[in-house]
């Protein structure tokens, strides 16, 4: 849980570079390292797939090429199936996200 936290963190932190008019890719790519890194915990954490796949879209915004976004876009895609697949009542919270990162 403590990773998916620091994940969070770094989102915000992004936000607030975002704001300051720097870059952000390496602040998102540290979220992204604990994000992988909570979903390797022995506990079915749901909500360290749903961080992974929130912090993919951050990424590919941040990046702004087609086919990182892309591939981001389906990374988000696969990281919240499997949190779908721990706790099924994320479905509803997380629909538009879901559809958003399965769309081209």
């Amino acid at each position: 849980m403590c990773r998916t936290l620091a994940a969070q963190a770094d989102w915000v932190r992004a936000d607030w570079e975002a704001a300051q008019g720097r870059p952000v890719t390496a602040r998102l790519d540290a979220a992204l390292a604990k994000g992988l890194l909570a979903t390797q915990s022995p506990q079915n954490y749901p909500d360290a797939w749903q961080t992974l796949a929130e912090t993919h879209p951050r990424l590919a915004q941040a990046q702004r090429e087609p086919k990182l976004r892309k591939a981001a876009g389906q990374a988000a895609a696969q990281s919240l199936e499997r949190a779908l697949r721990r706790d099924p009542f994320l479905s509803h919270a997380y629909a538009a996200l879901l559809k958003s990162a399965q769309s081209p």
